[in-house]
């Protein structure tokens, strides 16, 4: 990149973040607004900037009513900055701002803001749940299950057990990408995974089978874990990752005595 085109580009987002850490901002065109969410949106959204850009973006629109499908894209962890009972009246029928909410994922690092609140998430299953046009558990397709992300992990385990194995297993690799799920719901998940129309029995599991389960590996029986071999189990992340912290705090324990 030109020397002269990456100053540009460096001094329009220190120009937005500026512009949006402002908390006495009143009002800002939705043309300008988009174009500084795609220079500064992401995990290390600070608070400010978040309320901010929710708050600037309805008044941009007039109004939480107003606001199109299509802008919710542009505002990634903005949105976890939507109060419940505003978002209570955000509209979840349309597959463009599902996608847009779905995007958002909670993390284990403390370096990055933590999504949206379990309240949030409750919610927002609910409503998806219950608008998403002509879509209910029975009839999630592998695209559905990957734009809903971690909102997954918050329907109803009854619906979870609905959805048809097959497409958990093309959908496998980005559900078990998902950091944070309720252990009923990873449950309900891996045992969607050990169904014959997905995965089969763990044991069974080809080494990248393993890899690609990601965190489903941990909704699994203690049994069933070691039913797998070892050196499959060291190519999973949230496998290595949860025995590393085990073998830390048991060190750490051994110390303190």
């Amino acid at each position: 990149m030109p020397r002269s085109l990456k100053y540009i580009i460096n001094n329009a987002i220190i120009n937005c973040r500026n512009t949006l850490e402002d908390r006495n901002i009143k009002y800002i065109e939705w043309s300008y607004l988009k174009e500084c969410l795609i220079l500064v949106n992401g995990e290390d959204m600070s608070k400010i900037i978040s309320q901010n850009i929710w708050n600037l973006t309805k008044l941009a629109f007039d109004g939480v009513d107003n606001i199109p499908y299509n802008a919710y894209r542009y505002m990634g962890y903005a949105l976890t900055a939507i109060p419940l009972n505003e978002l209570s009246n955000i509209s979840m029928e349309n597959v463009e701002i599902i996608e847009a909410f779905g995007l958002i994922k909670s993390t284990n690092s403390k370096q990055h803001q933590d999504g949206f609140s379990e309240k949030q998430l409750k919610l927002i299953a609910r409503k998806l749940r219950t608008e998403w046009l002509d879509k209910n558990a029975l009839t999630y397709s592998e695209y559905d299950l990957k734009i809903m992300g971690q909102i997954l992990c918050y329907l109803k385990v009854q619906d979870i057990e609905k959805v048809h194995p097959d497409a958990l297993k093309q959908a496998a690799e980005w559900i078990g990408s998902i950091e944070k799920c309720p252990f009923e719901s990873l449950q309900a998940l891996s045992n969607l995974a050990k169904t014959s129309d997905a995965f089969g029995e763990p044991k069974t599991w080809s080494t990248l089978e393993v890899a690609i389960i990601g965190n489903l590996l941990n909704g699994l029986s203690h049994d069933e874990i070691n039913s797998i071999d070892l050196n499959k189990l060291q190519l999973n992340y949230f496998y290595i990752a949860k025995n590393s912290q085990t073998q830390f705090n048991t060190r750490k324990s051994s110390k303190e005595e």
